[in-house]
């Protein structure tokens, strides 16, 4: 039995002057795609592009970047985010989502206002590296602090006490992250 690879090595003239090649061509033709060629000599040509071409797109689809270290909610979406230049232009970049690379999606996370920054966390359902140990870290400080630690906090910050009054710590501590974020 020969494989797709087979057939490229043996050469596009050779196939198509074999008869035993032509068959193994039919055959893994009607499995890649679900249907024999309508005339095989006719459409070889266009016929042999696209198996060769199906060939190339799974070989790609294999080599995924090992650096990768999120994960995106949508990956069919364009993914854009504004920066300014050096020469004070406001320059837009834009990646779909299967292709953005650990760069982009650090970028992405960093460029824009506090608001931007929040939507677009939520679009991640990993997010990189960088932005899970920020996470941890800022998670960690309020999470070594007691309720009334915690709730000394709030008052020093001056945050309304029928908001808070009332939270566990858990909740307390959501709360003074949110509230860190609004400013």
């Amino acid at each position: 039995m020969y494989t797709i690879d087979d057939l490229i090595k043996a050469g596009k003239s050779q196939v198509r002057n074999t008869a035993d090649l032509m068959t193994a061509y039919i055959g893994l033709f009607k499995e890649k795609f679900g249907r024999e060629p309508d005339c095989a000599g006719c459409t070889f040509n266009n016929d042999w592009n696209r198996l060769i071409t199906y060939s190339n797109q799974k070989n790609q689809k294999i080599m995924l970047d090992p650096n990768i270290t999120f994960q995106l909610r949508d990956k069919s979406k364009i993914y854009s985010y504004d920066f300014q230049h050096k020469n004070g232009r406001m320059i837009r970049t834009r990646v779909y989502g299967h292709m953005m690379s650990e760069e982009f999606a650090e970028k992405y996370l960093t460029e824009g206002n506090e608001r931007q920054l929040q939507e677009r966390k939520a679009e991640f359902k990993i997010l990189p590296i960088k932005f899970i140990e920020e996470e941890n870290l800022s998670n960690d400080i309020l999470s070594k602090n007691t309720l009334k630690e915690l709730q000394q906090l709030a008052t020093e910050k001056k945050y309304p006490e029928d908001e808070w009054k009332k939270l566990k710590k858990e909740e307390l501590i959501v709360f003074l992250e949110a509230k860190e974020l609004e400013v």
